[in-house]
């Protein structure tokens, strides 16, 4: 039922899904590649807020009422995103008790990583924040080596290009880390 309400649309590797502030009309889909959800500051820079790996639902926001999107997300590799109505899927939540149990659980899941990301903004060094940063990732499935940048890294773990890009090099010269 879901598959048959969804539009897929390809994208490229760099490009926008959604930008922050446009209309929030869709719930997105990951169905292969992955997804990166970003947010500008008032200085212009770019903080990475989450990876959305295949299978996982981003831009939600439709889906909960809100008009715009609060992010932006944009494709780390080429890949594909299923677009589902947000009335379609505020529609199903209502419906099929089911499906809303498991959004449920995946926003707890959700709110736990954040949750756990803001401590180790708050208390962990930038060496700490990188390594659990690789560990998380390289868990969930995600290959950092072929998906993210250095920039990416220091984006997700709230350091400068310069800090992440030392660090890595660092631990790539103690073989701690493959190139990256």
């Amino acid at each position: 039922e879901v598959a048959a309400l969804c539009r897929p649309r390809a994208t490229g590797r760099g490009d926008f899904i959604f930008r922050e502030g446009e209309p929030a009309l869709a719930v997105q889909i990951a169905a292969e590649g992955r997804v990166k959800i970003v947010r500008e500051t008032a200085a212009g820079r770019q903080v990475v807020l989450r990876l959305i790996n295949p299978g996982e639902l981003f831009g939600v926001a439709g889906g909960w009422g809100a008009e715009t999107y609060p992010a932006g997300a944009r494709a780390l590799v080429a890949g594909v995103v299923l677009q589902l109505p947000a009335r379609e899927f505020f529609r199903l939540l209502a419906e099929r008790p089911d499906l809303a149990l498991a959004v449920i659980a995946d926003l707890g899941r959700r709110l736990r990583e954040i949750e756990s990301r803001v401590l180790d903004l708050e208390t962990g060094d930038v060496e700490a924040r990188l390594a659990r940063a690789l560990l998380r990732l390289t868990a969930g499935g995600l290959s950092p080596v072929v998906a993210l940048t250095r920039q990416d890294l220091a984006d997700l773990t709230g350091t400068t290009l310069s800090t992440a890009s030392r660090t890595l090099s660092t631990w790539h010269r103690g073989e701690i880390v493959a190139a990256l």
